[in-house]
């Protein structure tokens, strides 16, 4: 984070029953370290961009 090397934030769940994802204590924890802007451009905004 510190150099900006990432870009985005996500899950590899396959198995939803198995292995729920846990993005949301991962989004708070973005956002009480680095701030909801952040937070939300990388777990969200940016990966939008990969379609447009």
């Amino acid at each position: 984070m510190k150099n900006d090397l990432i870009d985005y934030v996500s899950t590899d769940t396959h198995d939803m029953p198995g292995r729920e994802p846990c993005m949301a204590q991962c989004y708070d924890a973005l956002v009480k370290e680095y701030g909801e802007d952040t937070a939300r451009a990388l777990t969200n905004d940016n990966a939008e961009e990969l379609f447009d």
